[in-house]
């Protein structure tokens, strides 16, 4: 199963005399951030263990770079060499050359302005290390995802909307996932139950409305 982490991490283009390069940090370790499931109204926090990366970039799968992870908007690859990945200790960096095409120039254009600024990263985790356990999350327990090993790094994508907390851009959009919590892991809110002076309250409403 893919997924998509869209990650408020850095994307720049940098000074080269071999065209247009840009780097940046795709993904950041130790940074939890709140996922909503899909097919729920369930959430769960994720985190990228130190490390999580170090398979997928040693094994130099052929992950590409593309702009929102458009698979029609090619900028590089790991194979063709126009994309370089280096796992460091604060999570996932890369350097890549755009093709001197229309698309490429556009991308660089809004990347140097500052236009497009936020990184994201596709991968697929049905064969990596996942576990899970709970957490709390501002006062409220939660599920919590340790991700370990990332089993294939699909893509690194600059993006338009971030929305996986973790550098100095603040935007945010709404990060969902096809991810099922464990059922050991869900948690279920007991619904409030109403103080007397509540039914008391209700109860005078109702007699007022009947007259």
């Amino acid at each position: 199963m893919k997924e998509t982490r869209i990650v408020l991490g850095e994307v720049r283009a940098c000074v080269s005399g071999k065209g247009m390069r840009m780097s940046g940090i795709a993904a950041r370790y130790s940074n939890p951030t709140v996922i909503a499931v899909k097919s729920s109204n369930a959430s769960f926090q994720e985190v990228l263990a130190p490390g999580a990366f170090r398979n997928a970039v040693s094994a130099k799968q052929n992950t590409k770079f593309l702009i929102n992870h458009d698979p029609n908007r090619v900028m590089g690859s790991v194979a063709a060499g126009t994309l370089r990945l280096r796992e460091a200790a604060d999570g996932l960096e890369f350097e890549a050359d755009l093709p001197d095409s229309e698309d490429g120039r556009n991308a660089y254009a809004s990347i140097k302005r500052g236009d497009m600024s936020e990184c994201s990263f596709g991968f697929n985790c049905d064969s990596g290390d996942d576990s899970w356990d709970m957490t709390e999350v501002k006062g409220k327990r939660m599920a919590r995802r340790t991700i370990r090993n990332i089993a294939e790094l699909s893509d690194v994508s600059a993006v338009t909307f971030p929305a996986y907390s973790g550098t100095a851009v603040t935007a945010r959009a709404e990060q969902r996932s096809e991810i099922e919590i464990p059922r050991e892991f869900v948690v279920v809110e007991e619904p409030e139950t109403d103080s007397i002076e509540a039914i008391e309250r209700r109860r005078r409403l109702l007699n007022i409305s009947l007259l």
